[in-house]
């Protein structure tokens, strides 16, 4: 091959040093000496043996115009032409872009004149038309006057290594694409808190302004407890990963977040630990979900204990009622036994208040629901609350004109508002400002994201602030326990604000608090929206004191002392009173009746049969029959079917006597109609 060269013994020699140099470029190992220094010379034997032998390089020469003048066994196998097809021809053959000309590989020669030496990576053609990866090494070759005698070029196919390094990359990629768009929050650190990447979720749940802030900050620092991240790394070093675990972290600003964390170690040959890839999975949302179904689950508890004990002591006080109220009529003004019996009856009518919010809190009371407007409801109350505030309190209100109007119980959402200014009130001892704010709300997935408590769909929102002492965390929690209070012993019940979230709930809404100590607190009650408008109330006519009757009365009561004081009242009061202790003796009481039967009063709640169900079977038979039903509380069943409706009379128990005998002549009264009865306790 070097025979057609044409070159002499020394550019021969120098042609070999450059193909070295070029080779050693292209491997990246360090060169030898230079062939020919030191007293040993090349032969052309010898440069045709380097040259030949190499089978892993294309080395071969160019003359100045870039025709190939040499051609060895590398350049056959990497480029796949013959030395008789390659020799003479032109090395733009070589390159994808040699169709369109010569003009981007004589810039490779031109560029290895400028600078001595010109290194190239790219694509290039072999004879067959397939493509490889290669690194190219250009230099040019002079004869020691300077002249340019060609150019040796040197190239390697590294295909392979191009794929394995894609191959990497795309796997790097990968990896990247998880690990950034992963909505757990990853990082890697050091076993001494030093992060060392993280993803955007991680920037997200921790509150930092960017991935590099985050990088700033020791993640021992974001645990509540320093020690717990010593002992997460101790736990990673003993068993090299850490399943999920419960923990409590600190977001940048301070605030509390409950993750879900896991972990693995990378080690060392030694088995140091080196790094760690960790995860955290936010669950503070799901913790306060939580917390809140637990919390109703105490209260509704905690209500089924109150409505029970209130029914057992109902009919207590209501025996106490009767009796007081039938000493009332003996016991004239001046007598000295006459303030005992005025202390008896205003202890009981307190014990009877102290029983109806009980009721009231356990949501089994009856409701006389109505269609509402909430602004008329503030407007009701719009003499009451200055006087309950005092000079000091402003009260302000923003009643939305298009308020959307609501089901439910005026008395009890009268209450609500009452018992929310006066906790309000005793909030701002030093004076303040009162709002009570109305409007509608749409809420929408969004929404619950932000708040699980929430449903979606219209409500009407009721709003009522304070800018007073406010209360930390573990007081809202507890705000609405029953008989929870931060007042003195003996300054308040403590359930008041039970009662109001009882109200909320039975009324078919839900009550959220916002406070903040030193701040003030925000009630938000949320009701549901319904497309009617307000209904006006009915005046119930007033009946005189100790109106008498001439009537039949069917009175069905388990509570016997209870039966024979109400039956011995209504006696005196000139009723024919049948007396039954339950259903099935009411039921046996009116079959030997003779007689017409003008009036059913019976309870609701009664071991057997209940009241709901004597009634029915004795309509079956008696026909259209006024019944007034009774009871201090009302089991959850019956609660559950419906609410008060315009055929239904309902007596609270305790009651005095004069009420329930005004309850009489009134129905008495509408005896003609003769309407049916469906009676339930809610």
């Amino acid at each position: 091959m070097i025979e057609r060269t044409g070159f002499t013994k020394m550019q021969t020699a120098e042609i070999a040093n450059l193909s070295r140099n070029a080779l050693s470029m292209s491997t990246g190992q360090k060169p030898t000496e230079p062939i020919g220094s030191r007293g040993t010379q090349l032969t052309e034997d010898h440069f045709r043996l380097l040259v030949e032998g190499v089978k892993d390089y294309a080395i071969f020469m160019l003359n100045p115009e870039g025709l190939v003048v040499t051609w060895n066994q590398g350049a056959e196998r990497i480029e796949g032409y013959r030395p008789e097809e390659i020799l003479g021809r032109h090395f733009s053959v070589f390159y994808p872009e040699a169709e369109a000309g010569r003009g981007e590989p004589m810039r490779a020669l031109e560029l290895a004149l400028a600078q001595g030496r010109h290194e190239s990576e790219g694509w290039r053609v072999r004879r067959d038309g397939t493509q490889f990866w290669a690194t190219v090494v250009i230099s040019p070759v002079r004869e020691p006057s300077g002249k340019l005698i060609g150019f040796c070029k040197v190239t390697r196919d590294i295909t392979d290594r191009m794929r394995t390094e894609e191959a990497l990359r795309k796997s790097e990629e990968r990896h990247r694409l998880f690990f950034d768009s992963n909505l757990a929050a990853s990082i890697v650190f050091t076993p001494t808190g030093e992060l060392l990447g993280c993803n955007p979720a991680f920037v997200h749940m921790f509150g930092f302004a960017s991935a590099d802030k985050a990088l700033e900050q020791n993640l021992a620092t974001l645990y509540a407890d320093p020690l717990q991240f010593e002992q997460f790394v101790l736990a990673i070093r003993e068993h090299r990963a850490l399943g999920y675990s419960q923990q409590e972290l600190r977001r940048k600003d301070g605030t509390r977040v409950y993750v879900v964390q896991g972990a693995v170690g990378t080690f060392g040959e030694k088995g140091e630990l080196i790094q760690i890839l960790g995860h955290f999975i936010e669950e503070t949302e799901r913790r306060k979900t939580e917390e809140r179904l637990r919390q109703d689950q105490k209260l509704n508890a905690v209500g089924s204990l109150a409505g029970g004990m209130a029914h057992d002591f109902n009919n207590m006080l209501g025996i106490i009622i009767g009796c007081g109220e039938v000493l009332n009529r003996e016991i004239k003004a001046g007598d000295p036994l006459r303030k005992y019996l005025d202390a008896l009856l205003d202890a009981t009518r307190r014990g009877a208040k102290l029983t109806r919010q009980l009721v009231t809190f356990s949501r089994r009371q009856m409701l006389k629901i109505a269609t509402l407007n909430l602004n008329t409801v503030i407007d009701d109350l719009s003499q009451l609350l200055p006087r309950l505030m005092g000079e000091d309190i402003e009260l302000i209100t923003h009643l939305d004109p298009n308020l959307g109007s609501v089901r439910g119980d005026q008395n009890h959402l009268e209450q609500v508002i009452v018992n929310l200014a006066a906790n309000a009130r005793d909030a701002m001892p030093e004076g303040g400002r009162l709002l009570i704010e109305t409007c509608n709300v749409k809420i929408d997935a969004k929404d619950i994201e932000r708040n699980p408590a929430l449903s979606a769909g219209e409500w009407v929102k009721l709003t009522v602030s304070d800018n007073g002492i406010g209360m930390d965390e573990g007081t809202c929690k507890q705000s609405f326990e029953p008989f929870f209070s931060t007042k003195q012993f003996g300054n308040g019940t403590g359930l008041g604000l039970s009662i109001v979230y009882g109200i909320v709930k039975q009324s078919g809404g839900f009550i959220n608090v916002q406070s903040e100590v030193g701040v003030g607190t925000t009630f938000h009650i949320y009701l549901p929206f319904v497309p009617e408008a307000p209904t006006s109330p009915v005046a119930e006519p007033a009946f005189a004191e100790g109106e008498r009757g001439s009537e039949t009365v069917l009175l069905v009561e388990d509570e016997e002392a209870l039966l024979e004081i109400t039956a011995e009242h209504l006696a005196k009061l000139g009723y024919t009173v049948l007396k039954a202790r339950n259903g099935q003796e009411a039921l046996a009481v009116a079959a030997q009746q003779g007689k017409p039967i003008h009036l059913l009063i019976t309870d609701i709640v009664m071991p057997g049969m209940t009241g709901k169900e004597m009634t029915s079977l004795l309509l079956a038979t008696r026909g259209a029959l006024p019944v007034l039903y009774v009871s201090g509380y009302a089991n959850h069943t019956i609660a559950e079917e419906g609410l008060l409706g315009p055929g239904v009379d309902f007596l609270q128990k305790p009651f005095g006597l004069h009420d329930l005998n005004s309850k009489i002549r009134k129905l008495l009264g509408e005896v003609a109609r003769a309407r049916p009865s469906i009676g339930l306790i809610v």
